[in-house]
């Protein structure tokens, strides 16, 4: 596929993107991250908040809501830092191929879990570019990128996968 100035898209540099892996980063989840997170989001659910009722729950104790994997990892980033689409100039990890296209958005997210996140768990996760394919579109050529991420406990065990597709156009 080309753009409107009949150059291709993907060229050998981007597909070369294709299995870089940032840096791996390390936290520790705490029991107040996961009572702020549950708070924040609306789920008061005892699994996460109450000792005695998690205890007695299948999970053995307290765990962290599904959609908390990231949180212990954010940092809060100065404007200074987004580019006009509001991305972090850094991209996912440093992960952001330079595709010559102007947009950026957010085309879906899958999410695997092996096990329940805990308080006291140390997080390692590390992202790699596992696809960029290119695809027709009625205003011009679509960039999918396809970012997974893999979360590990601090004994290499996998905890959590999860795979982004960006779509740039």
């Amino acid at each position: 596929m080309t753009n409107a100035d009949d150059e291709p898209v993907l060229t050998a540099e981007i597909r070369a993107w294709i299995g870089r892996e940032g840096p791996e980063e390390s936290a520790e989840v705490t029991q107040r991250e996961i009572e702020r997170y549950a708070h924040a989001v609306g789920n008061l659910s005892p699994l996460f908040l109450d000792e005695a009722v998690a205890a007695d729950s299948p999970f053995g104790g307290l765990v962290a809501p599904f959609q908390f994997y990231s949180i212990p990892f954010i940092d809060p980033l100065p404007h200074a830092a987004l580019e006009e689409d509001g991305i972090a100039t850094a991209g996912a990890g440093g992960l952001r191929p330079p595709i010559p296209l102007p947009r950026t958005m957010a085309g879906g997210q899958e999410v695997e879990y092996a096990r329940p996140i805990r308080p006291g768990d140390v997080l390692t996760r590390r992202s790699r570019i596992s696809g960029i394919d290119e695809r027709p579109g009625s205003t011009g050529p679509l960039v999918f990128t396809t970012t997974e991420t893999t979360y590990r406990d601090a004994a290499g065990e996998v905890v959590v996968v999860v795979r982004s597709t960006s779509i740039s156009r």
